[in-house]
Order: C-alpha cells, then structure tokens, then sequence
C-alpha cells in the first residue's frame, strides 16, 4: 500500500510553497521502491516507515535463513523505537533487557556489546 502526500509550507511571505519530498508508506516486499530511493529517504517519516517495514520483514523471513548457531538482533528500527528483538532459527522474541530509549547508535551498541558477552 503506498500513502502519498505533497507537503506544502508557507515561506516568510505567507506564501504557500511545494516541497518535493512525498511521504509513502511501504505495505509489501512486492511494492516497487520509489526510483529515487536518497529523495524518499530524505522524508524522515519516510524512513521511519522504510526501517520499520525492513525489521518486520526480517522478522518474518531471517528464521528461515540462518543457522541453529546463528542469532540475529534487530532494534531501533520498529514503530516502537525502545523495541528489540531476537532471531534465531527457533524463534522470534522480544528481548526486554535490551529496549532502550538511545536514539544514537553508538550509545545503544554498548548494550548489545554487554548482552553478547554475558550471555
């Protein structure tokens, strides 16, 4: 399903201007991508709803791709930012440990450093 919006913002003049960034929702791994993906990716909400479409569908298809001694963590990317989770051949499951409200990278990632060698 794509969701398309033209945003429309007054400049100093109180005059209405179009900005060239659509807003579309990405519904299925059948959609085709906008043809310029650095445009569409320029809209935050755009890739708030890319990365979340992205870790769902992981969730769904990764199980099926790994290995029984391979485990995958995805956060960050779902409609619930604090949400984590984890992949294993067996299961997909919520890792509560690691929700966290960093929205930096590099903060989170020590998160994961402390899980991965505690476990």
């Amino acid at each position: 399903m794509i969701m398309t919006y033209q945003l429309r913002l007054a400049n100093g003049k109180g005059e209405a201007r179009q900005l060239g960034l659509q807003r579309s929702k990405i519904g299925s791994r059948d959609q085709v991508l906008p043809r310029n993906l650095k445009t569409f990716l320029a809209n935050p909400k755009n890739k708030e709803n890319f990365n979340n479409f992205t870790y769902e569908e992981w969730s769904t298809s990764m199980p099926h791709a790994l290995t029984p001694s391979q485990t995958l963590v995805l956060s960050g990317g779902f409609d619930n930012p604090e949400r984590a989770v984890e992949i294993t051949r067996a299961h997909v499951q919520d890792v509560p440990e690691l929700f966290s409200t960093q929205e930096e990278a590099d903060s989170r990632i020590f998160l994961h450093i402390q899980d991965s060698v505690t476990r």
